[in-house]
């Protein structure tokens, strides 16, 4: 008895430590999800169609379906996982897009979507006809492109100055990027910027903003806006316009499929800005959050 006691203490003084490596180096795989690949979001369906862009969010899914060429008709129903969903166009047109939602889900925030896509069309005169197709993908969090606070201020590209020296710096402080603004007494405008965005307004439909300002100085002459990047033009446009920002606290909503239908917002844009020469004077303009979600 005393001899198997004796052996078995020898085996894990022998290999005991290599049992906890090992242990150890499995966990560490779990945490860097290992054994949880990720799932890439993608879709598919068969020609005359063509999924273009695939959004799963925690209560919908949202596709964006285009035709192919030489083809004209009518789509007279679309399903996921054999669930009937809404579509904005049932007119087929050579490259007609079409916008495809199935509501009434409950996911939580990266779980996992697997399902079929059965769309049903005719053509003139003819019969009805099925195509399938698949998608996959995780769920996002919520329905939120940006969301919550801006408490990551390295999303924040400086992307230049105008005419004079002001000095313009961004800092995180509980969760609200400050902007302070020393004024030089000189024309100035400067520009924060937040790019790589993909914002369908066709899908999301709602920007929002929480902001205002405090006047640190005895001039009240700072200007501020919040601009777009639309792909299609290549420029910088306002969403609101210059504006004296408020000095309480103030949240702006805006109706981006009404503003700016059909395009895709590739970024988003702080813009300061002060014509008067003679303003010399200290601003702070805080921003809770920005939020762009759909409805």
């Amino acid at each position: 008895m005393q001899k198997r006691g004796q052996v078995a203490m020898e085996f894990l003084m022998t290999y005991g430590w290599a049992i906890i490596i090992i242990l150890l180096a499995i966990a560490a795989l779990w945490l860097l999800g290992v054994f949880s690949p990720s799932v890439p979001t993608t879709c598919q369906i068969e020609a005359p169609f063509n999924c273009q862009d695939l959004v799963i969010e925690a209560d919908s899914i949202n596709l964006k379906i285009s035709t192919g060429r030489q083809i004209n008709g009518q789509l007279s129903s679309a399903e996921v996982n054999e669930e009937s969903c809404t579509f904005t166009s049932t007119q087929l047109d050579d490259g007609q897009t079409t916008y495809v939602e199935c509501t009434g889900l409950n996911l939580e925030e990266g779980e996992t979507v697997v399902g079929t896509i059965k769309l049903s069309y005719s053509r003139p005169g003819g019969l009805t006809h099925s195509v399938t197709g698949e998608l996959s993908g995780k769920a996002l969090k919520e329905n939120l492109v940006i969301s919550g606070e801006l408490d990551d201020v390295s999303l924040l590209v400086n992307s230049g100055t105008g005419d004079s020296g002001a000095n313009l710096t961004v800092n995180s402080v509980d969760g609200i990027a400050e902007f302070t603004i020393e004024m030089p007494g000189a024309e100035f405008s400067q520009f924060y910027d937040i790019n790589n965005l993909n914002i369908d307004t066709n899908i999301y439909d709602t920007l929002e903003i929480k902001y205002k300002e405090t006047l640190l100085g005895a001039d009240s002459c700072i200007h501020f806006s919040l601009d777009y990047m639309d792909p299609n033009v290549g420029i910088w446009t306002d969403v609101f316009g210059w504006t004296d920002p408020p000095n309480t606290w103030t949240t702006n909503t805006y109706d981006l499929k009404t503003l700016f239908p059909g395009i895709t917002i590739t970024g988003l844009r702080f813009a300061f800005s002060d014509f008067n020469s003679d303003c010399a004077s200290t601003y702070q303009t805080d921003v809770e959050y920005l939020r762009v979600y759909k409805s």
